[in-house]
């Protein structure tokens, strides 16, 4: 077994893995390689990490996961991945803190080498140079890893989509391209969707499989893109965000009419429903507090009267992976008057922790959550029908006990990492099959 100094926030620490070597880079950009200090032009670091003992068969296929994006939504099937294939991680500073810096090696297993980005200052303007770079990076790390798929998450920024599409033309190896949103969110603060819808659209042509979360999303993806093979572009679910729970506190525990209304707080999420629903709740359950966790316009409209009920708490800033986890535990249900949607990442996160969700029945959450069985689905943009559901699943509790041992089952089989990555895997067999046919 060797000894590897592991570098962490510019400290070093002592790490022991079997057959294993590191190489990390820090936050202040200085690469760290086994006592050799250097700089790195592309790259913040990279942690490589060897164990070739893992039963993978000789022919696993290579894989280069990048997830400049998404992260979060990643971490668990790329670790599924790793036991049935030879995975490498690209990803940036900023999408690690969100797993946290300091713990993200407890998600991402150790035989998974990872290339770690560097990420501009939060509120700074992204130039064409920036991309520039970091396609370099990309390529540099196809030509030394040689994978059997390259595997991106799709960027919503026009130069990195861009970047993406030049650079990529004489790319050897199946293009996966995972699209989460066919288009942007109803309030989402990216550029007009007008100027961009030619981009996006002739890169996700270019991509030899494209996957995505919700049969409601293949749909409108073959309204989007002329003449497409619909065997072109797969679903494959929006699994459960297992890794939250390692962030439970250990003193967490579910409580009583406990609400939970957590995320991004723009439009589409529904924040005016929560708003004019509450009232309802409020006066009908005299015991029920609510929290309202995230940041967002939306709630900065009615933030004030938020505020000002002693019978709700507002956190309003990003929270961390041990607060949501309590957050979720210690709920009764989760809140979600969503008025669109694709999927949802705090569905993945409610289902993790076994939770009941009270959700419109918009976009892709149907298709996962079943009415009455596994959630109460109710329609968007209707605050009397939140709040009679709310009540309803705080007054009955036994059927609430009933839908988080559906919820569990659910997230154990159809929606775990475990059953989709492999389903993610036999995309990588069929690109590769197509790409050999060709």
């Amino acid at each position: 077994m060797l000894q590897a100094a592991e570098v962490l926030n510019g400290k070093a620490q002592e790490s022991k893995y079997a057959h294993g070597m590191v190489s990390i880079g820090t936050q202040d950009n200085t690469r760290y390689n086994l006592g050799r200090i250097s700089k790195e032009s592309d790259c913040v670091g990279r942690q490589v990490l060897v164990n070739s003992s893992l039963g993978r068969a000789s022919n696993s296929p290579r894989i280069l996961y990048c997830a400049q994006v998404h992260l979060p939504f990643s971490a668990d099937i790329v670790r599924c991945l790793s036991e049935i294939s030879v995975v490498k991680l690209r990803t940036t500073e900023r999408q690690l803190t969100y797993l946290d810096w300091d713990s993200w090696r407890k998600i991402i297993p150790i035989q998974v080498e990872v290339d770690i980005e560097r990420d501009l200052p939060d509120n700074v303007e992204l130039s064409w140079s920036f991309y520039i770079r970091q396609l370099k990076s990309l390529k540099k790390s196809i030509r030394e890893f040689q994978p059997d798929v390259l595997h991106l998450q799709e960027s919503f920024v026009a130069k990195q989509v861009v970047t993406w599409l030049m650079g990529l033309k004489s790319l050897k190896c199946p293009l996966v391209l995972t699209v989460h949103d066919p288009t942007p969110h109803l309030g989402e603060g990216v550029q007009p969707w007008g100027k961009r819808k030619l981009i996006q659209t002739a890169f996700r042509k270019r991509a030899d499989r494209i996957v995505t979360t919700a049969q409601a999303n293949k749909v409108r993806l073959q309204q989007m893109i002329p003449h497409i093979d619909q065997d072109r572009i797969a679903v494959v679910l929006h699994h459960v965000l297992d890794y939250y729970k390692l962030y439970t506190p250990p003193d967490a525990r579910q409580q009583d009419a406990n609400l939970l209304f957590f995320g991004r707080m723009i439009e589409y999420k529904g924040v005016d429903a929560l708003a004019a629903a509450w009232p309802i709740i409020r006066q009908r359950n005299s015991n029920t507090i609510l929290t309202i966790a995230g940041t967002g316009p939306a709630l900065n409209e009615h933030i004030g009267s938020f505020q000002n009920d002693d019978r709700i708490r507002v956190i309003n800033q990003r929270t961390s992976n041990e607060e949501a986890a309590r957050l979720f535990t210690e709920s009764t249900a989760v809140l979600l008057p969503y008025k669109g949607a694709t999927q949802s990442g705090v569905i993945g996160t409610a289902l993790a922790f076994n939770r009941a969700c009270v959700a419109s029945n918009v976009g892709g959450i149907g298709e996962i959550l079943e009415d009455g069985v596994t959630a109460t689905l109710i329609p968007p943009n209707d605050p009397d029908a939140l709040a009679k559901a709310t009540l309803d699943i705080l007054a009955n509790p036994e059927h609430r006990k009933k839908i988080e041992r559906n919820v569990e089952s659910l997230a154990n089989d159809r929606l775990s990492p475990t059953k989709l990555s492999k389903e993610l895997a036999k995309q990588y067999e069929a690109a590769i099959e197509s790409r050999r046919r060709a």
